[in-house]
């Protein structure tokens, strides 16, 4: 009776888009018209063959781009499924920050599909959230890298684990700070409780949202310190 109820009420009082007003149809739960949806910029090729930013010029082909030339990041590879912003950086907004967790499943399937094109991540054995400390884990309720692990998992067939990498110490947001900042704002803050899981494993790392890749490459840091074999990293979107 309630689920009867809950359509009802979509079906009288639908939606609108959190992009163009328009009311929203029945689209996996986003709260975003197909119009606007369709309009989601996806990250193509040429980018970067390492850590994944795309290039500014749609010419040429990908290869490894200066930074990541400078300074290898720890991780082998990164990728993300398209741009914070427009309807993906919406999506992404109502499913971290006011808790629409029934978009979990579309954006997990997304993120599957990238990973499933892209060679570049080989044969992955364990996949690991990047892990919210303890304290942030109790304001939001739940962990959105790990729901978009659960579906990845799920989707592939993969083991998820989420209890050897920990946030051992909590940090303020990332939100406003520059490369540097971000890097010392995160050094040291995530810990392996358990190699044994991760030992000689090749690993992907899950994240919503990569900017300069500082959180993912100290997660990969502290994984590859504990024996393991690779880590690739996938997140939903790059800023």
């Amino acid at each position: 009776m309630k689920g009867f109820l809950g359509s009802l009420f979509d079906i009288l009082f639908p939606e609108a888009c959190r992009i163009c007003g328009e009311r929203v149809r029945e689209q996996d739960g986003l709260p975003i018209c197909r119009d606007c949806w369709e309009k989601l910029e996806l990250i193509t090729p040429p980018f970067c063959t390492i850590c994944g930013m795309p290039f500014a010029s749609k010419e040429g082909i990908s290869h490894p781009c200066s930074s990541c030339e400078k300074k290898p990041p720890r991780f082998k590879i990164a990728r993300a499924v398209g741009r914070y912003t427009g309807p993906l950086r919406e999506a992404i907004i109502e499913f971290k920050y006011k808790g629409r967790r029934s978009i979990a499943g579309k954006l997990g399937k997304m993120m599957v599909e990238m990973i499933e094109r892209d060679p570049g991540f080989g044969d992955v054995d364990l996949i690991i959230p990047v892990p919210l400390h303890r304290s942030r884990m109790r304001e939001r309720g739940f962990n959105q890298s790990e729901l978009l692990a659960r579906e990845i998992g799920r989707e592939l067939g993969i083991p998820v684990d989420t209890s050897s990498l920990i946030r051992a110490k909590r940090t303020i947001s990332q939100v406003g700070l520059g490369m540097e900042e971000r890097m010392r704002n995160v050094a040291g803050a995530f810990e392996v409780l358990r190699s044994e899981p991760i030992d000689g494993r090749s690993l992907l790392l899950v994240d919503d949202v990569m900017t300069t890749g500082a959180t993912v490459n100290e997660c990969s840091k502290a994984l590859m310190k504990e024996g393991a074999k690779s880590v690739s990293v996938a997140v939903l979107a790059r800023e």
